[in-house]
């Protein structure tokens, strides 16, 4: 195949779909992520998927989605938390990902399981096999993001970076 050719393959790879998703909660760092990724990232084709995680403290239920469209909110199983604030979560996000110009495809789902959040969104972001996911990180110094992982609180864009099956984007909400 000659340096043309190969120059061809290349930029019909390039127009094709992108699965990837905005991992997202209520913090300055995801509002950041979002709106970065709709100015640096976001692309005529994309599958983009708007994606919150809910921790259950009970632990007593089955696993189940919720799975949030512009014209439904379905929920399979029994969930113990009210799904109220996820719903007004991702829709807050999804006007953010939604220009009257957007040429992209927009999803909101909520993971709702007997995980923690980590582990159930780097679940998800296999079982989808996404491209890639982009995070929002608060930027915090080293002492204390340590103090934080003491206390079992760690950085989320941290352990997203060590455990993702795919790449992962991470959006600085601001510099101290």
């Amino acid at each position: 195949m000659n340096s043309a050719g190969y120059a061809s393959s290349i930029s019909m790879n390039n127009v094709s779909q992108r699965r990837w998703a905005i991992l997202i909660d209520d913090s300055e760092g995801s509002v950041a992520a979002a709106r970065w990724s709709v100015a640096n990232l976001a692309r005529s084709g994309d599958d983009i998927t708007l994606v919150t995680a809910v921790e259950h403290q009970t632990g007593l239920h089955d696993a189940l989605l919720l799975a949030l469209s512009p014209l439904m909110f379905t929920t399979l199983g029994e969930p113990d938390a009210d799904p109220e604030r996820a719903i007004d979560l991702l829709s807050k996000f999804r006007d953010m990902l939604e220009p009257t110009d957007r040429t992209w495809t927009t999803h909101c789902v909520a993971i709702d399981g007997d995980k923690r959040k980590g582990p159930a969104l780097v679940d998800f972001a296999a079982r989808e096999h996404l491209d890639f996911v982009v995070v929002g990180s608060r930027h915090l110094g080293s002492v204390f993001r340590i103090l934080l992982e003491a206390a079992g609180d760690g950085s989320f864009s941290d352990y997203a970076i060590h455990n993702m099956p795919c790449p992962v984007v991470v959006v600085l909400c601001g510099r101290r």
